[in-house]
């Protein structure tokens, strides 16, 4: 399952490789090293305990804000570890172009692509990031928060999770317009190409995933593409009868109430040809 670590350490993983790889991002200057290496290892530790903490905010509203709060600083850190990478990129690529020694002399005397003004800048974004992630870290310690053996199903019962429903406000999103308009543009151009397409939106618990899906879900463009939209909500007590019978209800409005697997694999095919 992508994660905290397998969405930023990438990130963390290329920049030390450039900083290893080019005399432009020098290892170990101004603390820009030690500050990847606490947001990894930071990452690391919070990761394990995030499931139990996506399944305690049903229940408890601390443990939503604190999940929250982890996001937006995922969000953030991403960005910032993006547009690090993105930068020393483009200054290997003119390096390539002009000549290392030239593009090093060009590259002092631009306010923009100054590799000591660069670095200053990411230590301070990064310091900034590890501080709120020690924040986090403090509260985390209140939750007591287990890792989930998810190897040990029989001894975890299964928790009522709140069914999901496909309609949310715009109003209350934000920041997700340019994500949600190409989510649709894929779908769009997929369907009007004939495809069956499998789009899927992972992340950790607790980062708008479903939101997100429910934002793609009710766009009119995707209403006036589409025939027939369906919204299915699957729990952790995976059942494939009870949720082709949810699906059929769904797409009929009607009540299902077939057991018979056959049965429901002829109606949905019915509904879906």
């Amino acid at each position: 399952m992508p994660n905290l670590v397998d969405n930023n350490c990438p990130s963390i993983k290329s920049l030390n490789m450039t900083a290893d790889g080019t005399s432009y991002f020098t290892k170990g200057a101004i603390g820009v090293d030690a500050e990847l290496e606490k947001l990894r290892n930071d990452l690391v530790k919070i990761q394990p305990l995030v499931e139990d903490a996506e399944e305690r905010q049903l229940m408890e509203k601390n443990v939503k804000l604190w999940l929250t709060q982890l996001r937006d600083v995922a969000y953030d850190a991403k960005d910032i570890l993006d547009q690090a990478n993105t930068h020393v990129l483009f200054i290997q690529h003119k390096s390539e172009f002009y000549g290392p020694l030239k593009s090093k002399v060009r590259d002092f005397f631009s306010l923009h692509h100054n590799p000591l003004l660069f670095q200053l800048q990411l230590g301070h974004n990064l310091r900034s990031i590890n501080r709120r992630i020690d924040g986090i870290i403090k509260e985390m310690d209140k939750f007591n928060f287990k890792v989930v053996d998810n190897n040990n199903k029989n001894d975890k019962p299964w928790r009522n999770r709140p069914q999901t429903h496909s309609y949310v406000p715009a109003s209350e999103v934000t920041d997700r317009d340019e994500d949600k308009e190409r989510m649709v543009e894929i779908l769009i151009h997929d369907h009007f190409e004939e495809k069956v397409t499998v789009v899927s939106i992972v992340g950790i618990g607790g980062l708008g995933n479903t939101t997100f899906a429910q934002l793609v879900y009710g766009d009119k463009n995707v209403e006036s593409c589409f025939q027939l939209r369906i919204w299915a909500c699957v729990s952790d007590d995976f059942n494939v009868a009870k949720l082709a019978r949810n699906i059929i209800h769904t797409a009929s409005r009607k009540i299902c109430d077939h057991t018979n697997m056959e049965v429901l694999q002829r109606d949905l095919r019915q509904l879906l040809g």
